[in-house]
């Protein structure tokens, strides 16, 4: 019984040979006449990112109605689904793949009770052979049976890291661009160049979900920045990268330059490189902080080796506007660091920045950012209490207030930089700072500052007498250590970790007029 098979991949390894005929990839154009029974056998690739899984959908759905035209109705016409996704997404709470799926799924069903002698099959359950499908474009592995089995669950590293840095040559594309130039290396096209690519498409959906990329790269910087701007099969560009260090300097060196320009600390970085030799340099120059794994031997481990990348350091269980934008966010930071070196003084630098904040209660919208800044925050925390969002709501429930601080410049928009949580005892007349914390990325332009003075004016103003904090020293929160004295609160305690503030005996705060507060409307 002679078969024919619609398909968009290699998909033959699962029919016997010399009964079914295919047709081309993507091909909806024919269907033999003297075919009995044909077969509509999509996949997904299984390189599919989320964002592009129900664009993809609808094309197979729009390619089947052109095909089902061309079927003669009285022929069994077999719909097969699609696989069911096998890789956790980097952000868990993102279900557009599987909801993706699951949509194919209910339009093949409908289609076969419109169409009728239409079934639908069973949903394939393979896995991937990455290096059959770089060489062949198989999207599954006949070897590869799952027998029904749940993918792995993932793991969500906590702390998530901040960074990760990578080497190019021999990393990011095949071959070495001093030698082999800018259309001898391998990116894109056959293999080897095809794996680069998608290893270079999840980079790019490792910054998508806010994990700054930076690169560290033994080259000429104007060859490498040429590659990045002008190679048509490139997927990773500039304004994916928010820091360069492509010179011929000690690589651990360059990593602790990156970690300063990005202002965070080196152990949120790792380290990519293909070669063992620079890996081990920099685990030793960095007693282990960085990490630095194994890569591996062949191109096409890279998915493997890049989920791995992801479950021990960088998927997230939800995605905030800040982490969306933090690429961006660094890059803007850079260009701050590069501005003021034009500048004599900090101050005159800090006035020509045009600073705006906005000073503002928790609402829904920002309670989860808050939650994630209290999780991720450590060098300026003055309590390093760890919160959940859960944990906020029930805090203010309680009759006290959480307080958010967004700030934006001349070279863009940081988001929300500062969080604080106020209680209240005596009737209101008495005020306990039980967290203040502000991002790493608003440090060093004194916005900490004008944050308390502008929480301490509104408490002030709403009637509150008296102000206690503690500060918690911490390895980490050593710039924290004099601010409560630099506000005037007076230590309490022999340790120097309780404070208090009397704010019967002063006025107002005042705020540099550096510092611009405004409304939401106004602040973009």
């Amino acid at each position: 019984m002679k078969r024919f098979v619609f398909r968009n991949a290699t998909v033959e390894p699962f029919f016997p040979r010399g009964e079914t005929e295919f047709s081309g990839y993507g091909d909806v154009s024919r269907a033999p006449a003297d075919a009995e029974i044909f077969r509509w056998f999509y996949a997904l690739p299984p390189d599919a990112e989320p964002g592009e899984a129900r664009a993809l959908v609808a094309d197979f759905l729009q390619r089947l109605r052109l095909a089902a035209a061309r079927v003669p109705a009285e022929k069994p016409f077999e719909l097969v689904p699609l696989a069911a996704p096998r890789r956790a997404p980097l952000v868990l709470s993102d279900s557009r793949l599987r909801d993706a799926v699951a949509f194919y799924a209910a339009e093949l069903e409908k289609f076969s009770r419109e169409r009728g002698n239409a079934p639908v099959l069973a949903a394939p359950e393979f896995g991937v052979d990455w290096r059959l499908w770089f060489l062949t474009k198989t999207p599954f592995s006949p070897a590869k049976k799952l027998a029904g089995t749940p993918p792995p669950a993932p793991r969500v590293p906590v702390p998530r890291k901040k960074g990760l840095v990578l080497d190019c040559d021999g990393t990011l594309w095949g071959g070495t661009l001093g030698e082999d130039g800018f259309a001898g290396i391998k990116i894109g096209g056959d293999y080897p160049g095809n794996a680069f690519a998608h290893f270079q498409k999840r980079l790019v959906a490792l910054a998508e979900s806010g994990v700054v990329l930076a690169v560290s790269s033994k080259n000429n910087y104007a060859d490498v920045r040429e590659v990045f701007e002008r190679h048509p099969d490139m997927i990773l560009r500039p304004e994916h990268v928010s820091a360069w260090r492509v010179n011929w300097n000690d690589k651990a060196e360059s990593v602790r330059e990156i970690a300063a320009e990005l202002n965070v600390g080196a152990d949120s970085l790792v380290f990519v490189d293909d070669d063992a030799r620079e890996r081990e340099r920099v685990l030793q120059a960095f007693g282990g902080a960085v990490a630095a794994p194994a890569y591996p031997a062949q191109p096409y481990a890279l998915p493997e080796f890049f989920e791995t990348l992801a479950d021990a350091f960088f998927r997230a269980e939800t995605l905030t506007r800040e982490d969306a934008e933090k690429t961006r966010q660094y890059r803007d930071a850079a260009a701050r660091a590069e501005f003021s070196r034009t500048f004599a003084s900090l101050a005159d630098y800090v006035a020509s920045l045009g600073i705006r904040l906005r000073l503002a209660p928790a609402d829904d919208f920002s309670l989860p950012r808050l939650a994630q800044l209290t999780q991720k925050t450590n060098q300026f925390n003055l309590a390093t209490r760890r919160r959940t969002e859960a944990e906020l709501r029930g805090f203010l429930k309680r009759g006290n207030a959480v307080f958010s601080l967004a700030a934006a410049d001349r070279f863009g928009d940081l988001g929300i930089v500062g969080e604080a949580e106020i209680s209240f005892a005596d009737a209101g007349k008495s005020a306990r700072v039980e967290n203040f914390m502000m991002s790493c990325r608003a440090l060093g332009r004194g916005v900490e500052t004008a944050f308390a003075r502008a929480l301490l004016n509104l408490l002030r103003e709403r009637g509150v007498e008296a102000v206690s904090a503690d500060f918690a020293p911490t390895a980490k929160n050593a710039p924290c250590a004099k601010f409560l004295p630099s506000l005037g609160f007076a230590a309490a305690d022999a340790a120097g970790t309780r404070f208090a503030l009397d704010l019967r005996a002063r006025g107002a705060f005042e705020i540099s007029s550096a510092y611009e507060f405004v409304s939401d409307e106004q602040r973009h």
